[in-house]
């Protein structure tokens, strides 16, 4: 799982985005040893469209990941 992740992200078509990144990461010492590998897996296009078929690239699944409202932003606080 982490492996495919960490490819994801760095094989990906948003690979060459500022601030990708992913909840991942090591917990425990060992993780570390068992993640790094990570780096160089590579997924071929068929994964990668698999991928984009579960979750289009861009949608947020969860709408608090989505930012910060500013509430001052809002046309209803603006002066008249």
């Amino acid at each position: 799982m982490v492996r495919g992740r960490y490819a994801e992200l760095t094989n990906g078509p948003d690979a060459l985005m500022v601030g990708v990144s992913g909840p991942i990461g090591p917990r425990t010492l060992q993780h570390p040893g068992t993640q790094l590998p990570a780096a160089d897996v590579a997924m071929n296009a068929s994964v990668l469209n698999r991928v984009d078929e579960s979750v289009t690239p861009g949608r947020v699944i969860n709408p608090a990941d989505s930012g910060f409202a500013n509430p001052a932003l809002d046309p209803s606080a603006c002066r008249s």
